[in-house]
């Protein structure tokens, strides 16, 4: 069945990446006690660096080391962090809830702009709208997400005054958590935004041309309804993929918006680890994101069967 052969696909992606992440965090340079300690720490206490090296296995062999942590990965345990001595898991459930958010409310505001402007775009002929269009889509796919960051947070932040440069993410404090989000959530969508609409008016266009829409036309039917009851059930899919897309560009981009605008989310934990030789975090966080990437294609090939008749899951 192909439902079952994408699991075990996704499967030996996530297998493979494990492996790539693990082996590359042991080659870069950069020695965790060293990090941790310090080198006069390590000179002045041997004993305690010997004993940080046995209380995280850092003597044993590399390939060892591995087969220790995919099998403590599997039963959902993803080490013990250096810098912070506590599980790895537990720190990525601490920090969940700010990337979830940002990535939910980015994809939400992506969707609720970009597929009426979208269509509305692709149904109209309008030269001049056309040209304000295309330029618009080129800006938002060619500023960078840091670069819009720093601009949004010197007008709103420094000379509006109107949204803090630090995003404090509480549900105890909708208010303030509502503020810290706007900037974060804007940027990110953006970008985005303007693949969605670019991707939409393009599949759009390209339905326009076939047999069935011309005859359509031919039986007299308005534009506005052939879009909504023909062309826009034909492109469904290609819209799924673009959003599987937008929602991984999300995830991953979280991770560069977190640290720009002080989040405490997974990817500024993520920096944060990479920064302080923090391996098991490190490799914990990469692994956690594949898994999210491979779901979510899941999902994606799953929506096709159901939306797509053809598409069997015996197939």
């Amino acid at each position: 069945m192909l439902i079952f052969k994408r699991i075990f696909s996704g499967i030996t992606t996530i297998f493979v990446i494990s492996v790539l992440v693990f082996f590359m965090f042991q080659i870069i340079p950069g020695d965790p006690v060293l990090s941790q300690l310090g080198a006069e720490g390590i000179e002045d206490n041997p004993v305690l660096a010997e004993k940080f090296r046995k209380e995280f296995n850092l003597d044993d062999p590399v390939p060892i080391r591995y087969k220790n942590w995919i099998k403590a990965a599997v039963k959902g345990d993803l080490g013990k962090s250096f810098k912070y001595n506590k599980s790895v898991s537990t720190l990525i459930k601490s920090r969940m809830l700010p990337t979830l958010l940002i990535t939910v409310f980015s994809m939400i505001l992506t969707i609720i702009i970009s597929i009426p402007l979208g269509l509305y775009i692709s149904n109209k002929d309008d030269s001049s709208m056309g040209i304000v269009y295309n330029i618009l889509s080129q800006l938002g796919l060619a500023i960078p997400s840091f670069w819009l960051a720093i601009i949004f947070m010197w007008i709103f932040s420094v000379k509006l005054n109107l949204l803090p440069t630090r995003s404090m993410i509480n549900l105890n404090n909708p208010m303030a958590t509502f503020k810290s989000l706007i900037m974060p959530v804007l940027v990110l969508s953006i970008g985005n935004i303007s693949i969605v609409i670019r991707y939409l008016v393009n599949a759009v266009n390209d339905e326009k041309n076939k047999d069935y829409v011309v005859l359509a036309k031919s039986k007299g039917l308005l534009d506005d309804k052939i879009l909504k009851k023909h062309i826009f059930k034909n492109v469904l899919i290609p819209i799924v993929t673009i959003f599987s897309m937008v929602l991984i560009n999300l995830a991953m981009g979280s991770i560069i918006i977190e640290n720009v605008f002080n989040i405490q989310g997974v990817g500024s934990l993520l920096i944060v680890a990479i920064r302080e030789s923090d391996y098991a975090v490190s490799q914990g966080i990469v692994l956690f994101y594949s898994i999210v990437v491979v779901v979510i294609n899941l999902i994606v090939d799953i929506l096709y069967m159901l939306i797509d008749p053809r598409i069997s899951l015996n197939s």
